[in-house]
């Protein structure tokens, strides 16, 4: 039991998915929730179009590099 939580955890992890628009990018850098993100239309809820990859890195190098690159991908719609 306590290795498939392991493996569940894990591909959860990595699977975390969240519809564009739902976060924005504030001045300090930080990710947060977007208040006034009110949800998909029905029309473009079964796009793939319409989410981004979310979650937070994982190694060290990586989140030097998007911190110093600036290459965290567009998670809004504006």
């Amino acid at each position: 039991m306590d290795r498939l939580s392991l493996i569940v955890n894990q591909v959860d992890q990595d699977c975390q998915v969240v519809p564009l628009g739902a976060y924005k990018m504030i001045p300090t850098h930080e990710l947060i929730s977007n208040p006034s993100f009110s949800g998909l239309k029905m029309s473009n809820i079964t796009s793939l179009q319409n989410y981004a990859h979310l979650r937070e890195p994982v190694h060290p190098e990586k989140k030097i590099l998007i911190g110093r690159l600036n290459i965290i991908k567009n998670v809004t719609n504006a």
